[in-house]
């Protein structure tokens, strides 16, 4: 009895497979080890959009590619594949959270800023909301502009000084820690 040759689409469908696999591979190392600060802390423009776009459908895209080749029900091919979004999408969160509590760690500096925003928005499907702020501060003659903080209590006010930490690698990378 001799061994059937394997047919030529199944050598091209393996090789596609494997080519996913280091697309998808390279494409998780980038998200948890390589993205630049420019793109972690940007809160603004299409740099901000680049990993939700790698988690949403850079990486399923490519699992389903994947499981795709395996010839498995396609059930099991979106579940895994959609489901991909369950797992990572909160890996990176923590571990960004992570990345910037560190930085702020070793690199932080507290320096005074002033409320620059604020305003009341509504909760997602309530009728209740919250009162939000931002707080602007200057490093090095430039200014830069926090991440959205909730006043718990509405004591902020616009012109207020607040304490902001920031990271002397990236000010782009900060935090309110309290009011003055």
């Amino acid at each position: 009895m001799r061994n059937k040759a394997p047919t030529p689409g199944a050598i091209d469908g393996k090789k596609k497979a494997i080519r996913y696999v280091l697309i998808l591979v390279g494409l998780i190392l980038v998200i948890f080890l390589g993205l630049p600060d420019i793109i972690l802390y940007s809160k603004t423009g299409p740099l901000r959009w680049l990993p939700f776009v790698i988690i949403f459908f850079g990486i399923p895209f490519l699992l389903f590619k994947i499981l795709s080749a395996f010839k498995l029900r396609i059930e099991i091919v979106l579940t895994f594949s959609l489901g991909s979004v369950l797992l990572i999408g909160p890996l990176f969160g923590f571990w960004t959270g992570h990345l910037s509590e560190k930085d702020l760690e070793e690199n932080g500096q507290v320096i005074p800023g002033v409320v620059s925003e604020k305003w009341y928005a509504l909760k997602h499907r309530s009728t209740e909301g919250e009162w939000l702020y931002k707080a602007r501060f200057k490093v090095e003659n430039v200014f830069h502009s926090t991440y959205t903080e909730v006043d718990e209590d509405n004591s902020k006010k616009f012109g207020d000084t607040v304490l902001v930490k920031y990271s002397k690698r990236n000010p782009e990378n900060n935090r309110i820690l309290e009011k003055k």
